[in-house]
């Protein structure tokens, strides 16, 4: 059983693949593709009677082993005519339309709930994601996997399936013509096995060539990105030409790949009319000449015979197309896998408030060998304005970011409120922490939106909403806008100044009631009096959230409670700011060269 399984694994990847998702659904395909195949055998037969009808002039009529249709009809007592004939073979491909049109819905349904599957697989696992492996992931990987290659897997669903049902046709036709001329049959299988050998090269060069269609759309997708991201500087700078160009190379690499298995998809396409005409001249040369068999058993023969090498063309061309988008199976299975190894244990103690002190003892963290933290000891009290300072690469955003619990420490404890943070649960400790950037984010959408991440608009909302707004010192700039709180921001916000945009991304952090606001770098982009403005809004909220601050701008932090200066991922000094000057000579020197 074992080997079994081993050998579906390895010859049916793709029927495995499917499977995983849908289940019973993908066999319940294929029973109604033998359905169809089933009734269109039964009425090609039917063709049979009615040209020995035709051609005796009488009711004899001979179906060789399907014999027990005339049969069952001579039982109810009714003649065999060609009358009779004529409606069972109306009846039977009349049912035929209604198991077509039943399977073409079903299949359109599970194609439905696989992309669905599929793409909720990546976005239900993308949460979990570490963000120490995030940033080794290419970006355009990701892009490519969201927007482009789930849409290619499920058009190889829909090849395979084609696939599938061409099989099972040819199967059942091969049956039925065994039962009239087994001759036939055996010509059938030839013919297809031929067919086969001459496309098994062009199939193999068409596989190659979808795994480098996967890789180009990625890298494709991420210079896309980096074209938006950056469009600013690009632009500014002239250098949107020369980037318009490396994407224009980007472009031609996938095109041509596209183009060439469009070219070894079209030979598979253009020969396999001949290939059927040669075969089929071929059969009624045998039929009529070697076996001697009649006209009409002949011409039902090559109906057959027909049905079935279309059959083979159709799994030919749906096999030649599901291997066009193997590649995109590939790389969904490839990026779910980096998603597994990059998962992060998330803790099942529940985390409702922070009540008294975060501490770190003998923290430290690497970078591929690289010590960036190096036995760190810090404690942070519930409420403090706590800043961290030093030239950059001294390890002031990686600490934070352990705090944040986006990096786990490679060593040393962190402990919150006397608990060891591992143990509790992450977004729950997230959700009470704030975090704000050098370049805050900004989403598309409105000021409402932004702040509140699209909640309803209750009373309670909207007054909480308010609350925010006049606590990051934007509720004067919204009273003068036309919208109002439905005003539009733009992408990244590009119709707000600096400062507007880090007012907006500390309102959605007060708005969510955040215990724990992060600044990294917030304000260092901006000019001096917005720089003010956001500053005197951080001490207005002093002593009631817990701060912690990076800033090159030392006059940023001059009102903090504790500030640490860190060097070469080490805590040289901490103290507040005047303490400082006088244990740090480093941050004496700093201090003096800004003038402060």
């Amino acid at each position: 059983m074992t080997f079994i399984k081993k050998y579906i694994v390895e010859n049916f990847s793709n029927f495995t693949f499917f499977y995983k998702v849908l289940r019973t659904r993908l066999l319940i395909v294929i029973l109604l593709s033998s359905i169809t195949a089933v009734l269109d055998s039964f009425g090609l037969a039917m063709f049979l009677p009615l040209l020995q009808l035709a051609d005796g002039g009488n009711n004899s009529v001979d179906l060789g082993k399907l014999n027990f249709i005339t049969s069952l009809i001579e039982r109810l007592q009714i003649p065999f005519t060609i009358s009779v004939a004529l409606f069972i073979l109306f009846f039977v491909f009349f049912t035929k339309a209604i198991a077509v049109y039943v399977s073409s819905i079903y299949k359109l349904k599970t194609q439905q709930i696989l992309t669905k599957d599929l793409r909720m697989t990546i976005v239900n696992k993308f949460p979990f994601f570490s963000y120490n492996n995030f940033v080794k992931t290419d970006v355009g990987q990701i892009q490519n996997i969201f927007v482009g290659e789930i849409s290619r897997v499920a058009n190889t669903y829909t090849s395979y399936v084609q696939m599938m049902q061409g099989l099972v046709m040819v199967l059942v036709y091969l049956t039925f013509s065994i039962v009239i001329n087994w001759q036939f049959a055996l010509l059938v299988a030839v013919g297809g096995l031929l067919s086969n050998l001459i496309f098994s090269k062009i199939n193999k060069a068409t596989k190659e060539k979808s795994k480098d269609l996967s890789e180009a759309g990625n890298t494709f997708a991420g210079l896309l990105i980096q074209y938006v991201q950056n469009f600013k500087y690009l632009k500014a700078t002239a250098r949107i030409m020369d980037y318009r160009h490396k994407i224009e190379t980007s472009i031609d690499e996938t095109q041509t790949i596209n183009f060439n298995i469009g070219n070894l998809n079209s030979k598979v396409v253009a020969f396999r009319e001949p290939i059927l005409i040669g075969i089929i001249c071929l059969v009624i040369l045998l039929e009529v000449k070697v076996f001697e068999v009649s006209m009409s058993e002949v011409l039902v023969s090559l109906l057959f015979f027909y049905r079935a090498l279309t059959s083979i063309v159709a799994i030919q061309t749906s096999h030649s197309n599901t291997i066009s988008n193997q590649g995109a199976i590939d790389n969904f299975l490839d990026f779910n896998e980096k998603l597994d190894l990059g998962k992060e244990k998330i803790g099942e103690k529940p985390f409702s408030n922070f009540n008294s002190e975060i501490q770190l003892s003998n923290v430290s963290l690497d970078y591929d060998n690289i010590k960036v933290l190096d036995d760190v000891n810090i404690t942070i009290e519930k409420n403090q304005t706590v800043a961290f300072v030093g030239e950059s690469g001294a390890g002031k955003t990686t600490l934070i970011n352990v705090i944040s619990q986006l990096l786990r420490p490679k060593s040393g404890s962190y402990r919150i409120d006397g608990g060891e943070i591992s143990e509790i649960n992450q977004f729950d400790f997230q959700k009470k922490v704030g975090y704000i950037s050098q370049e805050p984010s900004i989403f598309s959408d409105t000021i409402y939106n932004n702040v509140t991440f699209w909640a309803p608009k209750t009373l309670e909302n909207i007054l909480q909403f308010e609350k925010a707004m006049r606590s990051a010192s934007l509720w004067e700039m919204l009273s003068d806008l036309p919208d109002k709180e439905e005003t539009l921001l733009g992408n990244t916000g590009i119709n707000l100044s600096g400062g507007q945009r880090q007012r907006i991304s500390i309102a959605r952090e007060l708005y969510k009631d955040v215990e724990i606001l992060i600044l990294d770098e917030a304000t260092s982009a901006l000019d001096s009096a917005t720089e003010k403005e956001i500053q005197k809004s951080i001490i207005e909220m002093q002593g009631h959230l817990t701060f912690l601050i990076i800033a090159h701008r030392l006059s940023t932090i001059k009102h903090a409670d504790v500030i640490y200066f860190m060097k070469k991922g080490k805590i040289e000094a901490h103290g507040s700011f005047n303490e400082l000057i006088e244990k740090s000579s480093d941050f004496s020197r700093m201090v003096s060269l800004q003038n402060i």
